[in-house]
């Protein structure tokens, strides 16, 4: 704390209490915003450190399906973050043409696809057919792992993986299949 001259009037020290008064509202907001700020910071750069927070956070929200804005209210942005709920999926059933079955309109690159040939109540015979992107288990983006059960062919390279769906190869066409797809 600064020492006071003799010769102080009260508008001297009324201005030297709210200099202090502001310093430590500094320290509290560098106390809540933490790192990076820092308490060698000016005001504005700790409010600069704050928005460009803000900033990553709502494009990490958007980057994972939310809808998010750097204008949006800590608050707001905080909420988006509790109502994530990971990874998204779909599912339907959609009929199969010329042995593949292809499904576009999602709002996610898909990582897993499992199609399963639709009887609709009987369960005697079925076909599943399966993708993967091997990525998941560290290899190379490209790399993607095929599998099919019943008469489907595992292997293939008819399978194809799009930012908004997939192309399956199955073995029966032209025939609804039920499926799922996870990011």
């Amino acid at each position: 704390m600064a020492q006071l001259p003799n010769s102080a009037n009260v508008k001297d020290v009324i201005r030297e209490l709210q200099t202090m008064e502001a310093i430590n509202q500094k320290a509290d907001l560098v106390s809540v915003v933490g790192a990076p700020a820092t308490s060698s910071d000016s005001v504005a750069q700790v409010i600069t450190k704050l928005v460009a927070a803000k900033t990553s956070l709502a494009a990490n929200l958007t980057a994972k399906g939310q809808s998010a804005a750097a204008a949006e209210s800590v608050q707001s942005l905080a909420d988006k973050v509790g109502a994530y709920n990971g990874r998204r999926w779909a599912k339907g059933r959609t009929a199969a043409n010329s042995n593949k079955l292809s499904v576009r309109g999602l709002s996610f690159r898909p990582r897993y696809v499992i199609a399963s040939l639709y009887f609709g109540s009987s369960d005697s015979n079925y076909y599943v057919s399966a993708w993967f992107d091997l990525s998941e288990m560290g290899h190379n983006t490209l790399a993607v792992g095929k599998i099919g059960l019943g008469n489907q062919v595992i292997g293939s390279t008819a399978h194809a993986i799009y930012d908004d769906g997939f192309d399956l190869w199955v073995s029966s066409t032209p025939n609804d299949y039920i499926w799922i797809a996870f990011e």
